[in-house]
């Protein structure tokens, strides 16, 4: 439970455990004593630099933070917006494992996927989740190499 008690010399204090919380805000919307402040979670930063390649956009996660589909969204919408003014014809997006919002985020707008996963169980079973994921965007099959 994200809300935990407390009680030190008689007098009882409750708190939150931020590595309980789930970022939700309900306990602010339930507070009948409005003690409770929700602040926006910052959970990485976003860039563009230089490479010896041209323009890159990209981001840093904080120290065990999630990846979040906005970040995503955020560095592709960059990374077009670059491409516009660089007069760039392809992006590269390295997405994130699994199959949650971020992985969404990476296929959005995609024209093609790379699938790359680990030889286990649970690695075959993202990768048919996002190759799911794949045709659901309607990704073209990439040409031939012959």
């Amino acid at each position: 439970m994200a809300i935990e008690k407390e009680v030190k010399e008689g007098k009882t204090k409750y708190y939150i455990n931020p590595v309980d919380c789930e970022g939700c805000g309900v306990c602010h919307l339930v507070c009948p004593e409005d003690a409770i402040e929700v602040h926006d979670a910052i959970n990485g930063e976003w860039f563009i630099s230089e490479t010896r390649f041209g323009p890159m956009s990209h981001a840093r996660l904080g120290i065990a933070e999630e990846n979040s589909g906005r970040l995503v969204t955020l560095v592709r919408d960059h990374a077009v917006n670059l491409s516009k003014k660089y007069e760039i014809k392809n992006n590269l997006i390295d997405g994130s494992p699994g199959t949650g919002c971020p992985v969404i985020a990476s296929l959005t707008a995609a024209d093609y996927a790379v699938i790359v996963t680990e030889p286990t169980v649970s690695g075959l079973h993202d990768m048919k989740r996002v190759f799911e994921l794949v045709k659901y965007f309607g990704m073209k099959k990439p040409r031939s190499s012959k």
